[in-house]
């Protein structure tokens, strides 16, 4: 019985001590050298709001390990580090960083692993990358609300240095209003995007490499980024399961990144619109779905070739061909340096197979699968493959 009633008196006391943890609110820098004093033992809150320009130091929070709501920082112009949220592991609501105009990285954050629904970094025109974000790894988005994480009107923001162990947004992810961002080489372990991908209006943005890893995306739309030649990065895009929005980019003159992905992940939408540099978009999540009448797709603008889809329609079937027998054909060792070994789907019959060297000269000729280049020097060939079902070209590197 005295056991019984000592665990009722310590669950009351706990329940006690809890509950002099306060919803913290901060408008001024003594809300925030009190809390620890109001607040004894207090490790997890409900919600943490940071707002105001008094607010210029925020070591007195570092006893909090977890947010169970939102996360938020706005309007604390004078605040120049979120030193003190170091503890912070985990956010089940949303993570804002809004119009903190002297704040330069999100250092401090450094101990957070997951966000429970969006991230918000926007209006920080002083900050120029995300650097404290290293160790998150997912967005989980898991409101039921439209949210989307999104970074957006950073004006001084280079880089997105931070995310790049972000494997996860399961939601929307936009990084639209840029001005200085020039690459995205920090997400390089994004690997799904559930929601909408936009990258929309980044100005300096020359290059989305980064996204290399990226498997699956909602929808993907890219717009208005002036500086953006090619789409290089998504040649590991597989699935696209929404609309393909390609719109306003004044230099892009390739989207052939986009080959591997699988024309029947599209639905909707597929636009591609006023890219005055683009003369071939003759990809095949796009000719695949030319004739597809739950696809409205839209060709208009774009660099003679790509003007119309009476022009695409014309340059469709060789990529088509191409690309289908390509994924029916592979070579191993490549590099190689004895012998190469051609591997041949059932369904295509091998006629013969054409060695060249870079200038074009055929150096022989063969039906085997399995070709001997100890005898070459090293360099680079071509291996002209005539199939069946057509011909296709595979560089080869000989060491």
């Amino acid at each position: 019985m005295k056991s019984f009633l000592s665990t009722v008196l310590f669950f009351l006391w706990s329940i006690s001590s809890y509950g002099q943890c306060t919803i913290p609110i901060f408008d001024s820098q003594q809300d925030v050298n009190d809390f620890v004093a109001n607040n004894p033992g207090c490790t997890e809150v409900n919600q943490l709001i940071v707002a105001s320009t008094a607010i210029i130091d925020l070591t007195p929070l570092n006893q909090i390990t977890s947010v169970i709501g939102d996360l938020t920082i706005h309007s604390c112009n004078n605040l120049l580090s979120l030193s003190g949220l170091e503890n912070i592991n985990f956010i089940g609501g949303n993570l804002t960083i809004l119009n903190n105009n002297l704040l330069p990285t999100l250092q401090g954050l450094n101990g957070l692993l997951e966000i429970g629904n969006i991230l918000n970094v926007e209006g920080n025109n002083s900050l120029i990358s995300l650097d404290g974000l290293n160790s998150l790894t997912s967005i989980l988005g898991n409101s039921a609300v439209s949210d989307k994480t999104s970074v957006f009107f950073n004006n001084s923001l280079e880089t997105l240095f931070g995310l790049n162990n972000l494997v996860s947004v399961n939601k929307e992810f936009s990084i639209n209003f840029n001005d200085s961002l020039e690459h995205l080489d920090d997400l390089s372990s994004l690997v799904t995007v559930e929601g909408k991908l936009d990258i929309f209006f980044n100005d300096s943005l020359t290059g989305i490499d980064g996204l290399s890893s990226l498997t699956t995306v909602g929808d993907l739309s890219i717009a208005e980024n002036n500086s953006l030649a090619t789409l290089e990065g998504l040649e590991s895009l597989e699935e696209i399961n929404g609309f393909l929005i390609v719109l306003y980019n004044d230099v892009l003159n390739s989207i052939s990144s986009l080959n591997g992905v699988m024309p029947s992940s599209l639905t909707g939408t597929i636009r591609i619109e006023e890219n005055f540099q683009l003369s071939l978009c003759n990809v095949l999540p796009v000719c695949a779905n030319i004739d597809n009448p739950d696809i409205t797709l839209t060709i208009f603008s774009n660099a003679p070739g790509c003007n119309s889809i009476l022009e695409l329609e014309a340059s469709c079937t060789l990529i088509i061909i191409e690309t289908l027998l390509d994924k029916k054909i592979s070579t191993y060792p490549n590099p190689v340096s004895e012998k190469l070994m051609i591997k041949i789907e059932a369904s295509v019959s091998l006629i013969s197979t054409k060695v060249y060297s870079t200038l074009g000269n055929l150096l022989f000729e063969t039906l085997e699968k399995n070709i001997d280049f100890s005898n070459l020097s090293s360099g680079v060939y071509f291996l002209k493959i005539e199939t069946n079902q057509g011909i296709i070209t595979k560089k080869i590197i000989k060491e």
